[in-house]
């Protein structure tokens, strides 16, 4: 029997404390954009900007929007400058990051056999995050995205709902077409996970 598995990252597939690993991310974040924005200021309209996209409820604007309009405005900086920066961040200084986190073998192995058994694998990560940040979560859980074919892995560039919502798994499965396998929610945490699949009859 064909099943659609739908895989949480952070604390599923890749073991992290991620109170810690927030915390650290926000200073090197603010360090690198420090340049232009204090970080304190910064660090005030990213939760802004975060909050906003988890209380988002339309369809209409992506999560990036949401959050890019919470953000840039509020930061006196043209936005051209710190997207530059930004990138530059996620290419070079959250890489270091890695040690934070802790690859699950087991995780890879229930990986693999999922796809040696031709199962729909959907990396259904709280979309809160750049692909580029998302990618890099997944190479240090040893399931590189350039390797495993995962019909869907969910980031805030075309995702317009976030975690607990039902909306956000109600998204992902409309990605996939709705399909008639049996579908399994797979994560860590029983609000952000559990909830959104309850809420959607999963």
């Amino acid at each position: 029997m064909k099943l659609t598995l739908l895989l949480d990252l952070d604390g599923t597939l890749l073991d992290s404390d991620m109170d810690k690993f927030i915390s650290v991310y926000f200073h090197k974040l603010g360090n690198a954009l420090g340049e232009y924005v204090a970080p304190k200021r910064m660090l005030k309209f990213l939760m802004q900007g975060t909050q906003a996209m988890i209380e988002n409820d339309s369809p209409t604007v992506t999560l990036e929007e949401v959050f890019s309009r919470e953000f840039y405005p509020n930061l006196g900086v043209e936005r051209e400058v710190l997207d530059s920066a930004i990138a530059d961040f996620y290419e070079n200084i959250f890489p270091t990051l890695a040690p934070l986190t802790k690859a699950c073998p087991e995780a890879v192995d229930f990986v693999e056999w999922a796809f040696a058994q031709g199962h729909t694998v959907v990396i259904s990560t709280n979309p809160l995050f750049p692909k580029s940040a998302i990618y890099h979560r997944l190479r240090w859980a040893g399931l590189e995205p350039e390797r495993y074919p995962f019909d869907i892995i969910s980031s805030f560039e075309t995702f317009h709902f976030s975690k607990p919502n039902p909306a956000y798994l109600a998204e992902v499965l409309s990605r996939i077409g709705w399909e008639d396998n049996p579908i399994l929610v797979v994560g860590d945490d029983p609000v952000r996970d559990l909830q959104g699949a309850q809420g959607l009859g999963l």
